[in-house]
């Protein structure tokens, strides 16, 4: 982990869900093996969380972004990314991923691969990019030339 031992303290509950600290943590999901194919909560702060390429069945990484301004960027897998109640960043990458932004004004990207994208509430930018994405949000066309 990319982090100060105070700042990046985790616990895996009895439900098998990785908890991180309620601090702005750093994490890289590369580094903890741990957390693939379980669920993996940041609870508090401006998190940015980078996800792993190790292959495994299912996802690869599934991580809540839960409070705070949170970057979540995903690895080459399948990843399950939900932003929490503030203004975050998602990003997919290749693989099918399922991002949400949840609450806020986010900015959510699939990346390459066959995504489901989702704003959540909110003022958000939601982009599909490459593959053959499932986009959803409310469109808003301002005065002038929309097409």
């Amino acid at each position: 982990m990319a982090a100060s031992p105070i700042q990046n303290q985790q616990i895996l509950g009895p439900d098998g869900r990785w908890d991180f600290s309620n601090l702005a943590d750093t994490v890289s999901l590369e580094n903890f093996p741990d957390s693939l194919g379980q669920p993996t909560r940041m609870n508090g702060g401006d998190d940015q969380v980078t996800g792993s390429s190790i292959p495994i069945p299912g996802w690869f990484n599934d991580v809540n972004g839960n409070l705070g301004n949170d970057f979540l960027v995903g690895g080459t897998g399948r990843d399950k990314y939900l932003g929490g109640n503030e203004n975050d960043f998602l990003a997919g990458d290749a693989g099918a991923d399922w991002l949400n932004g949840n609450v806020g004004n986010d900015n959510v990207s699939g990346g390459a691969g066959n995504d489901i994208v989702r704003g959540g509430a909110g003022n958000d930018f939601v982009f599909g990019e490459a593959g053959d994405d499932i986009v959803t949000g409310d469109l808003v066309c301002r005065p002038g030339n929309n097409s």
